[in-house]
């Protein structure tokens, strides 16, 4: 896409330049993998503490850093440095971290959320909490093709250790902003794969309806929380005649700028969907997680 754009900007102003980058140019593709919360007062002011100075454009993050770059260069290949790794598609390291750090992400916020804990490592001090993410891990690893350089095993350990960091403090209120715009690439797709293969989909499928049950803009204690969605309008609009979990999960079913066709029509993804809502609903998330590892 990045090509197609540079290379239509310069025949605008010169078609031998269009040509020529064309020819002679290259557009690998990346992917940057980081944990970088928003910046927060307290932040702002624990680092001012620390320098003397007030810095309010001041970013915080992780130890851990990833580069990943498609290894097709103009030329030599430059010397990248530490966290950078060149290989030969970046496509199946995006979709590992897509379906395993960020869609266990999802997973950890709306439940977290759901459950009035404010941070993910808080989230996974809960053992049952633990236990639903090496759970979804199982699921989705199933649907990677993982590169030779990749070691899931030890990417899945890797990504643990940076949840569990309490110094990030990553809020799961943050992580479930735009929900719409994340489920299809992070849990959509693998319950799809997984469907299509005969497999199970029990930790995905509480995932996503921790984020139906978020849509009603109240956590487990009842107190009121913004859906902060760029559909959270459509979304509440889809659901507002719904009476029971059964309708809620028909009418989300049938809102297809989130869920693709294959799952609309989906019986055994519906009838997931309504346990896990019908259990969130009645009792709550720390009682689905509870029941989850039972």
């Amino acid at each position: 896409a990045w090509m197609l754009a540079v290379l239509a900007l310069a025949a605008r102003h010169d078609a031998a330049l269009a040509d020529w980058i064309a020819r002679e140019g290259a557009f690998p593709e990346t992917m940057v993998d980081r944990i970088v919360p928003a910046t927060t007062a307290d932040d702002i002011a624990a680092l001012a503490d620390r320098l003397g100075v007030e810095d309010r454009a001041m970013v915080k993050t992780e130890p851990f850093l990833q580069w990943v770059i498609e290894d097709r260069f103009c030329g030599p290949r430059p010397a990248f440095g530490a966290g950078v790794q060149v290989t030969a598609a970046v496509a199946p390291w995006e979709e590992a971290k897509l379906r395993l750090l960020n869609g266990a992400h999802s997973g950890i916020a709306y439940l977290g959320g759901l459950a009035c804990i404010d941070h993910v490592h808080e989230v996974l001090a809960l053992p049952q909490a633990r236990a639903f993410v090496e759970s979804l891990w199982d699921e989705a690893q199933t649907t990677l093709s993982p590169p030779p350089e990749l070691d899931v095993a030890a990417y899945r350990r890797d990504l643990m250790a940076r949840f569990d960091n309490p110094t990030l403090r990553h809020r799961t209120r943050q992580i479930a902003m735009d929900g719409s715009q994340k489920l299809p690439q992070r849990l959509l797709a693998p319950i799809a794969t997984r469907l299509a293969a005969g497999q199970g989909i029990k930790a995905l499928s509480l995932a996503v309806a921790a984020w139906l049950r978020w849509q009603a803009g109240r956590d487990d204690s009842g107190a009121a929380h913004r859906v902060d969605d760029p559909l959270a309008d459509a979304i509440a609009i889809a659901l507002a005649d719904a009476e029971t979990a059964e309708q809620r999960v028909a009418a989300i079913l049938a809102f297809d700028a989130v869920v693709p066709p294959v799952l609309a029509t989906c019986a055994a993804f519906r009838d997931a969907l309504t346990y896990w809502l019908t259990i969130l609903e009645r009792d709550g998330a720390r009682a689905a997680l509870h029941l989850f590892i039972a």
